[in-house]
């Protein structure tokens, strides 16, 4: 059984909440404290702009020629009030937030369960495209889900952790000439994410990697990355560069992958603009999906995979718990 590493703050940082909330190492109750104060001052920003944003389309004079900034105005307050919304559900106390930023496209992370002696397994995944501030609480209820299971036949045993430490790309990424960019600077930081982890706990780290999300991990084990073992699900590629898993730091780590036969991520990955197909990699072992192949195109397949119980579900499940001795 894995026994907790000492945890310190550091004496210096008291005091400093933005700084101990992002500060890879950091003891997590420190950082969950810290980022309670970090939401309840966005939150306060965010009042403000909402105020400001009532108060401009208020002074807009009446007028048809006036009409397209009032919309501009009523579309942006409408965008800060769902901001707020979310803001009022991280905040609240059922939420373990170990990373919080709201500036651009956001940054954050939440944790589900508590790292202890009894920790068994850790898993971080990595989700990917449209992923941001607005959307990252949906995607978050995939590792819920995990540790939802996983508490009813073994308490205490998994921590899962949703990450979103990067700018990860929207579909006018895929048009641009340097489309692996973000994969390129999100996988060092994710590296040092969970080295930060390692750094607290014995206990294994499972990085699962999403569609745009699969890119970041790659690129993190290129960089090198304290992961027990890698799964690419849906992905995009094998990260950028990345041609065989001897392109990555620690070529010994144990992987998998697994893609629904009608998931248009295939289009991407035959690109090979994000790497390698994962799915294809020689030393990546292939889980079932669960999904007939029908010969044709099934957008429902890429975020479908996680739907529960599904036949791909606990396929995932079950390398992420090391059931039955999968890993």
């Amino acid at each position: 059984m894995p026994t907790s590493r000492p945890q310190r703050v550091p004496a210096a940082l008291a005091g400093a909440p933005a700084i101990i909330g992002a500060l890879d190492g950091v003891p997590w109750p420190a950082r969950f404290t810290a980022n309670k104060t970090n939401i309840a001052q966005a939150r306060k920003d965010q009042a403000a702009t909402i105020a400001s944003l009532r108060e401009q389309i208020a002074a807009v004079p009446q007028g048809k020629s006036f009409a397209p900034q009032r919309v501009d105005l009523q579309n942006a307050l409408a965008a800060a009030l769902k901001r707020e919304l979310t803001y009022q559900v991280m905040a609240g106390d059922d939420h373990q937030v170990l990373l919080f930023d709201p500036a651009g496209n956001g940054r954050y992370a939440e944790v589900h369960g508590t790292l202890s002696a009894k920790t068994e397994n850790i898993r971080v995944i990595v989700n990917g495209t449209t992923l941001n501030m607005d959307s990252v609480l949906k995607y978050d209820l995939r590792a819920k889900s995990f540790y939802d299971l996983s508490e009813k036949s073994d308490p205490d045993g998994l921590v899962t952790i949703t990450w979103m430490g990067t700018d990860f790309p929207g579909w006018e990424t895929y048009a641009q000439p340097d489309l692996d960019r973000f994969a390129i600077e999100g996988g060092p930081r994710l590296a040092r994410f969970v080295a930060g982890i390692d750094e607290l706990s014995p206990a294994p780290i499972g990085v699962v990697g999403h569609s745009a999300g699969g890119a970041i991990v790659g690129s993190a084990e290129v960089t090198g990355m304290p992961a027990a073992y890698v799964m690419h699900v849906e992905s995009a590629g094998a990260g950028p560069g990345v041609q065989t898993i001897a392109d990555y730091a620690h070529p010994e780590t144990e992987r998998f992958a697994i893609t629904a036969p009608g998931d248009p991520i295939q289009k991407v990955q035959a690109l090979k603009v994000l790497g390698a197909d994962p799915d294809g990699l020689a030393g990546i072992k292939p889980l079932e999906s669960g999904y007939p192949d029908t010969g044709f195109v099934n957008f429902g397949e890429h975020d479908g995979i996680f739907s529960e119980n599904s036949t791909g579900w606990f396929a995932m499940f079950n390398v992420i718990t090391d059931a039955q001795g999968t890993r």
